[in-house]
């Protein structure tokens, strides 16, 4: 009775056995485990939210900015090592200290304090006079030379002096009824004084010695030490408007009627302090008197000056051309000439005063 409701094993079976064991392998395949989605409606909120913004004009804007300042970076960073390496490779084929090298240092370190560039000037003024010379017998002379030369020096702003050539004729210089004589700075060649009329003065060979010894090399080793001030990093923020204040005056009351005998009445009022830090467009003004203040006549022979300063000096851009290059230019205000070079181009913050 059972054994009726038995069927045969048929294909057809066999394909539903298959179909349900695909079926199953499927299933199971589902049960494997799957992330989860927070579907909560504020959170799906929030996805929309953050899709729109990645597709929005300013997020594509805010990418190319952002690979643009990439490639510009890259090609800043480029030219500064190619610009480096050829900084590097540069030969000084001179055999002389590279003056160029040391000047740049100076004036780059200092020129910047906190993020501000700061304007600095060397500034010199030279007053010029009339010296009415004996030249022999019953004759007199006249020759222009300096009286007053008045001097603001800032080591980051060098000036180039210049060395004297053959003495003008006439003059005492090469009149046979004088004795030998040089033909003085007032402000010296290593701190920017030029060979010219209006900064020089007929003294001795020992005069002109003494000045050098006792006093223009002091003045020499200060302007080093203010220069040391404003590139430390310690005292630049105290040092960087100071310039040193170096002025000369020359006196003597036979001007008008100079024979040989006065030579020796010849004195150089020399006077040297340092300007307060206070900000200007030049640099600092008035006097500081906590630092150095000198001032002395120049009258006796001395021992020869200080090579070893002048050298130092040379390194920062200070040393002298071996001829005199610059002179007498335009007016530029009442009785108040311009500097200018041997190209007739204004020398700046240079003026003769006549």
């Amino acid at each position: 009775m059972f054994a009726s409701k038995i069927k045969p094993h048929s294909p057809r079976t066999d394909n539903s056995r298959k179909s349900i064991s695909v079926g199953t392998r499927a299933r199971t395949s589902l049960r494997r485990p799957m992330a989860l989605q927070d579907n909560r409606c504020e959170v799906v909120a929030l996805r929309k939210f953050q899709r729109a913004s990645n597709t929005s004009m300013q997020a594509k804007q805010l990418t190319q900015l952002k690979a643009s300042t990439q490639n510009a970076n890259a090609h800043l960073n480029l030219e500064f090592v190619k610009g480096k390496q050829s900084l590097q490779q540069k030969a000084n084929i001179t055999g002389q200290p590279d003056r160029s090298v040391s000047c740049r240092k100076s004036l780059n370190q200092q020129s910047i304090v906190n993020g501000k560039t700061i304007q600095k000037a060397t500034e010199i003024s030279f007053q010029q006079g009339n010296l009415h010379y004996w030249a022999g017998g019953l004759h007199f002379g006249d020759l222009t030379v300096g009286v007053d030369t008045d001097a603001y020096l800032d080591p980051a702003n060098p000036k180039t002096g210049s060395r004297t050539a053959a003495a003008p004729t006439p003059s005492p210089y090469t009149n046979g009824n004088w004795p030998k004589l040089y033909q003085g700075h007032l402000l010296n060649a290593n701190l920017g004084g030029q060979a010219i009329p209006q900064n020089l003065f007929p003294v001795t060979p020992a005069f002109n010695g003494q000045h050098s010894s006792i006093f223009e090399d002091h003045v020499k080793a200060h302007l080093m030490n203010l220069n040391s001030l404003k590139i430390d990093p310690a005292q630049a923020a105290n040092n960087i408007h100071r310039r040193l204040h170096y002025r000369v005056r020359v006196q003597n009351p036979n001007m008008a009627n100079f024979h040989v005998g006065d030579i020796h009445n010849t004195v150089f009022n020399c006077e040297m302090n340092f300007t307060k830090n206070n900000a200007t467009p030049h640099g600092g003004t008035g006097v500081d008197n906590n630092y150095p203040n000198v001032n002395m006549p120049i009258q006796v022979p001395a021992p020869p000056d200080n090579p070893a300063l002048n050298a130092q000096l040379d390194n920062l851009g200070w040393g002298p051309d071996n001829n005199p290059s610059y002179q007498l230019g335009p007016l530029i205000a009442p009785n108040v000439h311009q500097v200018v070079d041997a190209a007739n181009v204004a020398v700046p913050n240079m003026t003769i005063r006549v």
